[in-house]
């Protein structure tokens, strides 16, 4: 039984046996070794296969349930889930299942992305309450396409980028995450061959493979996508749907060079492909000099649907995005947005339309801080983690580690095995697995770096100990560290 291999020695005489059982595979989730949608045993062969009873088994997939590890779905058993990312500032105790009762310091999380909130948005947050609010909770506040206003915004934005477009061209969506799931539902069914870039962004991993895609990877390399892999790989059964990060790829931070993405636009509009362009990262360059253009600039067919967010630039809890299509597509789309939330929130609308004039101002300071992040990240690490390879990101909030093949005590490295590590002494790590489609890269983690300088150096110390134990056990004892 595959669990029962993955699990090993589970039982640690810590508490009830349900919940050692709980941990042990929520640490398998976390890690990536259970794949989000995986499906588990059933109660009863697992409890068969482990030698327990089916009562400790239900007790702890139920835990599992409370805490959202796993869910159950009448006729697909019990699946594994997507682990939420979670940060609790140092004195506060984590709330997981697969807290170590060594470790009692707040758990540091540097397996996501997401930013606190800039100090513009409480400044355009007054404004919108003294000087906008009156005269917008006059009126219904019901704008399914997204307030006119907000999308006159967004049309000026991408204008500014040399990308021409007009206020019809855009519909507003609660996040990129939420357009993704709406140009998906509206051009993919089951069956239908779906190509990701390979590693690439978690939840679009999801997505894909919710509508019962047959999903297809595309290598990447240090230029992201590699376009000439697509026709080989593609051409015999061409997908109905394309996805795409060019600026800056999660996790990889990559930047896709004008001339591939010319080829994107040039390969959609021959196999009459979908191409989504995740534009969620583009305002996040750590270099001074402009990126190239969008791929929708190069697109004369149509294929090519650009996604926005404001919530990578000013704020992660500022769930505002947006499509840019051609008017006939918008329109479709519409009718999927009215049937999952009628519309998005009209006041978080207003106080992004305050901020998206602001987007020059905010990206000098995000690269300020972004610079200096990694900075502090290669100097930390620096001499302390033998054979690690940090590939410089070119922007975007992650960096993407890779492990060598082995450690010099001969410990076969796996990027899943080490999170578990690292998730003993409190600190979270996004294992290579999770932005794979097909299940390689790992030997690669991603680590945000975008955290309160002062946590991130936490975050690193814990780091580092992790790995010592990790490489050779007995340099745990030495207290080799920072």
């Amino acid at each position: 039984m595959l669990l029962k291999r993955a699990l090993g020695e589970w039982k640690t005489d810590q508490g009830p046996l349900y919940a050692q059982l709980a941990r042990s595979i929520e640490a398998l989730i976390r890690t990536g070794r259970i794949a989000p949608g995986e499906a588990l045993p059933s109660e009863r062969a697992t409890a068969r296969a482990l030698g327990i009873s089916r009562t400790t088994v239900v007790a702890a997939y139920d835990a599992l349930k409370e805490q959202g590890f796993v869910e159950t779905r009448q006729g697909s058993g019990t699946r594994a889930c997507r682990p939420q990312a979670q940060f609790f500032p140092p004195g506060e105790p984590s709330r997981t299942l697969s807290t170590s009762p060594r470790y009692t310091r707040g758990r540091i999380d540097l397996s996501s992305g997401g930013m606190p909130a800039l100090a513009m948005v409480a400044e355009e947050l007054e404004n919108v309450v003294s000087h906008d609010s009156t005269a917008l909770l006059a009126r219904s506040g019901y704008a399914p396409a997204g307030l006119r206003r907000l999308r006159e915004e967004v049309a000026r934005h991408l204008s500014r980028q040399g990308l021409e477009t007009t206020t019809e061209q855009i519909l507003i969506t609660s996040g990129a995450q939420q357009a993704f799931a709406l140009i998906a539902s509206l051009y993919v069914r089951p069956g239908n061959t779906v190509a990701l870039e390979n590693p690439t962004n978690p939840p679009a991993i999801d997505l894909c493979r919710m509508t019962r895609a047959d999903v297809v990877p595309v290598p990447m390399d240090e230029n992201g996508i590699r376009t000439s892999e697509l026709e080989p790989r593609l051409s015999a059964r061409p997908p109905r749907l394309l996805y795409v990060t060019p600026c800056f790829s999660n996790p990889t931070g990559t930047c896709l060079p004008e001339q591939r993405r010319r080829e994107l636009a040039e390969f959609a509009a021959r196999y009459r492909t979908i191409v989504v362009e995740d534009a969620a990262h583009a305002m996040g360059s750590l270099e001074d000099r402009p990126i190239p253009p969008h791929v929708s600039q190069h697109d004369e067919e149509g294929q090519v649907l650009l996604v926005g967010t404001l919530s990578k630039l000013f704020w992660a809890g500022l769930r505002i995005g947006w499509i840019r299509a051609r008017e006939p597509q918008v329109a479709e789309l519409l009718r999927y947005k009215l049937a999952a939330d009628l519309g998005s929130p009209v006041l978080e609308q207003v106080l992004a339309s305050r901020l998206l004039p602001r987007a020059k101002e905010a990206q000098a300071i995000l690269r300020s801080q972004m610079r200096d992040r990694l900075e502090m990240v290669c100097t930390q690490l620096d001499g302390r983690v033998d054979g690690w390879t940090l590939n410089r990101p070119a922007g975007g909030p992650m960096i993407w580690v890779e492990l060598p093949s082995e450690t010099e005590s001969g410990v076969r490295c796996d990027a899943g095995r080490f999170a578990e590590f690292a998730d003993s002494a409190g600190i979270s790590i996004a294992p290579g697995a999770l932005f794979s489609v097909n299940r390689e890269h790992q030997c690669f983690f991603g680590i945000s770096y975008l955290q309160d300088p002062d946590v991130l150096k936490t975050g690193l110390e814990r780091l580092v100990e992790a790995w010592n134990r990790y490489r050779d056990p007995l340099s745990a004892e030495t207290g080799v560290g920072f």
